[in-house]
Protein backbone atom coordinates (compact mmCIF):
# COMPACT_ATOMS: atom_id res chain seq x y z
CA UNK A 1 0.00 0.00 0.00
CA UNK A 2 1.07 3.47 -1.16
CA UNK A 3 1.30 6.03 1.18
CA UNK A 4 0.42 9.48 0.15
CA UNK A 5 1.45 13.08 1.79
CA UNK A 6 -1.50 15.73 0.84
CA UNK A 7 0.49 17.19 -1.34
CA UNK A 8 1.11 14.06 -3.34
CA UNK A 9 -3.10 13.05 -2.89
CA UNK A 10 -3.76 16.90 -4.42
CA UNK A 11 -1.68 15.87 -7.35
CA UNK A 12 -2.79 12.70 -7.87
CA UNK A 13 -6.42 14.26 -7.95
CA UNK A 14 -5.12 16.96 -10.42
CA UNK A 15 -3.69 14.17 -13.05
CA UNK A 16 -5.42 11.20 -12.10
CA UNK A 17 -8.95 11.65 -10.60
CA UNK A 18 -9.73 7.47 -11.41
CA UNK A 19 -6.51 6.78 -9.25
CA UNK A 20 -7.17 8.90 -6.86
CA UNK A 21 -10.81 7.74 -5.91
CA UNK A 22 -8.59 4.01 -5.31
CA UNK A 23 -6.20 5.50 -2.51
CA UNK A 24 -6.22 3.56 0.88
CA UNK A 25 -5.14 5.71 3.92
CA UNK A 26 -6.24 5.89 7.29
CA UNK A 27 -8.74 8.06 8.93
CA UNK A 28 -6.19 10.82 10.34
CA UNK A 29 -5.22 11.67 6.51
CA UNK A 30 -8.45 12.27 5.58
CA UNK A 31 -9.39 14.49 8.20
CA UNK A 32 -6.31 16.50 7.91
CA UNK A 33 -6.85 16.88 4.30
CA UNK A 34 -10.57 18.12 4.67
CA UNK A 35 -9.20 20.65 7.19
CA UNK A 36 -6.45 21.82 4.98
CA UNK A 37 -8.68 21.58 1.58
CA UNK A 38 -12.33 21.79 2.36
CA UNK A 39 -12.74 22.63 -1.70
CA UNK A 40 -11.63 18.49 -2.02
CA UNK A 41 -14.66 17.34 -0.10
CA UNK A 42 -16.27 16.20 -3.22
CA UNK A 43 -12.91 14.46 -4.85
CA UNK A 44 -12.52 12.76 -1.20
CA UNK A 45 -15.86 11.53 -0.69
CA UNK A 46 -15.92 9.36 -4.09
CA UNK A 47 -13.25 7.30 -3.15
CA UNK A 48 -13.54 3.96 -2.56
CA UNK A 49 -11.88 2.85 0.26
CA UNK A 50 -12.61 5.86 3.10
CA UNK A 51 -12.59 4.47 6.51
CA UNK A 52 -15.75 4.08 8.54
CA UNK A 53 -15.66 7.11 10.24
CA UNK A 54 -14.99 9.11 7.60
CA UNK A 55 -18.02 8.14 5.67
CA UNK A 56 -20.65 8.78 9.15
CA UNK A 57 -18.90 12.13 8.72
CA UNK A 58 -20.01 13.09 4.99
CA UNK A 59 -23.31 10.91 5.88
CA UNK A 60 -23.83 13.86 8.19
CA UNK A 61 -22.67 16.76 5.94
CA UNK A 62 -24.59 19.61 5.38
CA UNK A 63 -24.04 19.73 1.86
CA UNK A 64 -26.87 17.50 -0.13
CA UNK A 65 -24.70 16.74 -3.07
CA UNK A 66 -22.24 14.87 -0.48
CA UNK A 67 -24.78 12.98 1.33
CA UNK A 68 -25.89 11.95 -1.99
CA UNK A 69 -22.73 11.16 -3.49
CA UNK A 70 -22.41 8.68 -0.09
CA UNK A 71 -25.75 7.43 -0.41
CA UNK A 72 -24.63 6.11 -4.28
CA UNK A 73 -21.50 3.81 -2.55
CA UNK A 74 -22.28 0.05 -2.70
CA UNK A 75 -20.11 -0.44 0.17
CA UNK A 76 -21.46 1.02 3.27
CA UNK A 77 -22.16 -0.05 7.20
CA UNK A 78 -26.05 -0.63 7.69
CA UNK A 79 -26.15 2.33 10.01
CA UNK A 80 -24.86 4.47 7.15
CA UNK A 81 -28.24 2.99 4.88
CA UNK A 82 -30.47 3.69 7.84
CA UNK A 83 -28.93 7.44 8.25
CA UNK A 84 -29.53 8.60 4.75
CA UNK A 85 -32.74 6.97 3.88
CA UNK A 86 -34.43 9.24 6.61
CA UNK A 87 -32.52 12.32 5.24
CA UNK A 88 -34.11 15.33 4.84
CA UNK A 89 -33.20 15.57 0.82
CA UNK A 90 -35.35 13.76 -1.62
CA UNK A 91 -32.00 13.29 -4.16
CA UNK A 92 -30.50 11.83 -0.84
CA UNK A 93 -33.33 9.39 -0.59
CA UNK A 94 -33.62 8.90 -4.36
CA UNK A 95 -29.82 7.56 -4.04
CA UNK A 96 -30.59 5.12 -1.62
CA UNK A 97 -33.67 3.72 -3.22
CA UNK A 98 -31.65 2.75 -6.17
CA UNK A 99 -28.53 1.46 -4.41
CA UNK A 100 -28.78 -2.34 -5.24
CA UNK A 101 -26.72 -2.61 -1.86
CA UNK A 102 -29.26 -1.46 0.33
CA UNK A 103 -30.60 -4.02 2.68
CA UNK A 104 -33.80 -5.30 2.24
CA UNK A 105 -35.20 -4.17 5.40
CA UNK A 106 -34.20 -0.69 4.41
CA UNK A 107 -36.24 -0.88 1.51
CA UNK A 108 -39.46 -2.14 3.30
CA UNK A 109 -39.03 1.05 5.99
CA UNK A 110 -39.03 3.64 3.07
CA UNK A 111 -41.85 2.27 1.11
CA UNK A 112 -44.02 5.12 2.88
CA UNK A 113 -41.46 7.82 1.83
CA UNK A 114 -43.01 11.01 1.02
CA UNK A 115 -42.30 11.22 -2.09
CA UNK A 116 -44.11 9.56 -5.01
CA UNK A 117 -40.80 8.28 -7.21
CA UNK A 118 -39.18 6.92 -3.97
CA UNK A 119 -42.43 4.76 -3.31
CA UNK A 120 -42.39 3.66 -6.96
CA UNK A 121 -38.62 2.72 -7.36
CA UNK A 122 -38.90 1.05 -3.60
CA UNK A 123 -42.35 -0.70 -4.95
CA UNK A 124 -40.64 -2.14 -8.48
CA UNK A 125 -37.59 -2.84 -6.22
CA UNK A 126 -39.33 -4.80 -3.32
CA UNK A 127 -41.18 -7.35 -6.33
CA UNK A 128 -38.13 -8.57 -7.79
Amino acid sequence: MDTFTIQEYIQLVEDDFQASKAVVQESGFWCELLKSHPDLKEAIVMNKFLPEDVLVTFAKDVDDRIRSLVAMKRRLPVAIFELLASDNNEAVRLAIARNPKVPHDILQRMKQDSWEEIRGIITRRLEE
